[in-house]
């Protein structure tokens, strides 16, 4: 499962990459670099625990030794890639003006009259970049032991091709269960 995971991190980071090739190489490079944040949450109670600054076995509140794990990743560094792309960024000013303008058609999320607020409400030389979150409710690997869920977005002013491209989701975290996640 891991080695599944691993793969993927591999596709989704920029390149080149020092993708970790270890469960304890992952820990390292997110943890200790600041590039995520790793929670145990209890299965029973859901209390929630940061591995960073307390080492948890069982949770503190019932005592049981039955914690999930989820990993949230640092996403500015995945969006600045996606938007180093100007191409990308056209797509996103295109998007922002036809918020203004198109006044009776809906085609998707940016047609919508909350956003078209926003957009009204922005100030001049600024774009407004929303996500679109998603976990499909399967997870990506599957074993006796647990199961890895990702958490994914994609920016909605993107061109809907351009968007569901793997290579412009923003990878938000993962959670690692013997159940389906409780976010």
């Amino acid at each position: 499962a891991i080695d599944d995971l691993l793969k993927w991190l591999q596709i989704i980071l920029p390149s080149p990459n020092n993708c970790p090739t270890s469960s304890k190489m992952i820990e390292k490079y997110f943890i200790e670099n600041n590039n995520g944040k790793l929670y145990s949450i209890c299965t029973k109670c859901s209390n929630i625990f940061d591995n960073l600054n307390e080492n948890f076995d069982k949770c503190t509140n019932c005592q049981i030794n039955e914690l999930d794990q989820f990993y949230i990743f640092d996403i500015e560094n995945q969006i600045k890639q996606i938007l180093s792309n100007q191409k990308h960024v056209e797509q996103i000013i295109k998007s922002n003006k036809r918020g203004l303008y198109d006044k009776n058609t809906i085609y998707d999320a940016i047609d919508a009259q909350i956003y078209k607020e926003k957009i009204k409400n922005l100030a001049p030389n600024h774009l407004l970049v929303s996500l679109n979150l998603n976990s499909d409710g399967a997870p990506i690997s599957n074993s006796r032991n647990f199961k890895l869920w990702p958490m994914l977005a994609c920016i909605i002013e993107l061109e809907e091709a351009t968007r569901e491209s793997f290579k412009n989701l923003v990878f938000l975290g993962v959670w690692l269960s013997k159940n389906k996640p409780v976010y």
